[in-house]
């Protein structure tokens, strides 16, 4: 096989190592949350309360489901309840492109031909007609996120349906009481469950949106860590593979061809530097709610990463050592990460170093 058409070979398949790591950079399929928002549409709120519910509900979405929908795989529902409960919206995916069609089903809410404006609270009906909506999903965590400003004055005592959910593996009730009395809050805080869902106070509509994030963000915290963790796993084994492919393949490639895979891996690199610094800065905003033995844990994982990081940038430091116009410096080095000693044990294993050149642990 001549050397031109072996490096027309390994152009091809080293694209298609290419293809997987650019498609890769998506949420994480191991983590999966499906969410119905129960929203409070009884008589006794009115309309400028519930226009600020429903907007509440909206911005927390986006400000804190959408950002998280990046790292793992999230579907959203809604139900509304007065007299009864109705659903509003069945479970959706969550991302920017479907972000108007969740919108629009929590604007229905404002329907009072779907959703009465001036009837009870019955809380019993709104969990059970969110149960049935997330029975239609197979997500690892069910969460019924539940707003009320009042206790149940119609149905079913929502106890026993709330403890009767909660037996499930990954289901979860988070609500929220906006300017409720003792006893609408003893029973919220009785529907509340596993932990670590728990009940959330607002003392106005005004206070709903702030208290709403708080408590969304309460809810996929964890997940965005372990999602972001197993993102970055699969991202950095994906390029490693990459990186010996190319290791292997690199002196039977056509110089042109060496250049642009030069060009495609430092980009790739690059990317995985910047995956690097947001989850340094994932970890800085939740550092305080870890325990001492997740923080050993991360902390671990954060300095594996860095090294292997570190035996990329010897590869490629090693590949365009002999290209001209090929640039390693800039963002790499801005970033804080010094360019280590080219030519890994790895590959004087495989006798690509030259003899010129010592090993890392030689003196």
């Amino acid at each position: 096989m001549t050397r031109k058409r072996l490096g027309r070979t390994g152009w091809g398949l080293l694209l298609a190592g290419l293809l997987i790591l650019m498609l890769a950079g998506t949420a994480s399929a191991a983590r999966t949350l499906d969410v119905v928002f129960v929203i409070d549409t009884s008589g006794s709120i009115d309309d400028n309360e519930r226009a600020l519910e429903i907007g509440g509900v909206k911005e927390a979405i986006e400000d804190v489901l959408l950002p998280a929908a990046t790292f793992m795989e999230i579907r959203v529902g809604a139900v509304c309840f007065s007299n009864y409960g109705a659903r509003l919206l069945d479970l959706t995916y969550l991302s920017p492109a479907s972000l108007p069609i969740i919108h629009a089903g929590i604007d229905r809410a404002e329907d009072s031909g779907i959703c009465s404006h001036t009837g009870n609270t019955n809380i019993g009906d709104a969990l059970e007609v969110a149960i049935a909506l997330l029975a239609t999903g197979s997500a690892t965590r069910s969460v019924i996120n539940f707003v009320s400003n009042g206790g149940r004055t119609a149905g079913p005592d929502p106890i026993p349906i709330a403890d009767a959910f909660k037996q499930g593996a990954g289901h979860e009730i988070w609500p929220l009481g906006v300017a409720v009395n003792s006893a609408g809050r003893d029973l919220l805080e009785k529907l509340a469950g596993p932990a670590p869902a728990a009940y959330f106070p607002a003392s106005s509509f005004d206070e709903f949106k702030r208290a709403e994030t708080e408590k969304l963000g309460d809810i996929v915290d964890g997940d965005v860590v372990e999602s972001f963790t197993e993102l970055l796993e699969g991202q950095l084994t994906l390029l490693e593979s990459f990186s010996t492919l190319l290791v292997e393949t690199w002196p039977d490639l056509d110089p042109e061809d060496q250049a642009k895979l030069a060009g495609s891996f430092e980009d790739l690199l690059k990317r995985m530097v910047r995956l690097l610094i947001s989850f340094e800065d994932v970890l800085k905003g939740k550092w305080r709610q870890l325990d001492p033995a997740q923080r050993s844990r991360y902390l671990t994982t954060f300095e594996e990463m860095l090294r292997r990081l570190s035996e990329l940038l010897d590869t490629f430091e090693y590949l365009v050592t002999g290209l001209e116009g090929v640039a390693l410096q800039p963002l790499l080095d801005s970033q804080g990460f010094a360019i280590p000693v080219p030519c890994t044990d790895e590959m004087l294993r495989k006798g690509l170093c030259g003899e010129e050149e010592p090993p890392d642990d030689e003196p």
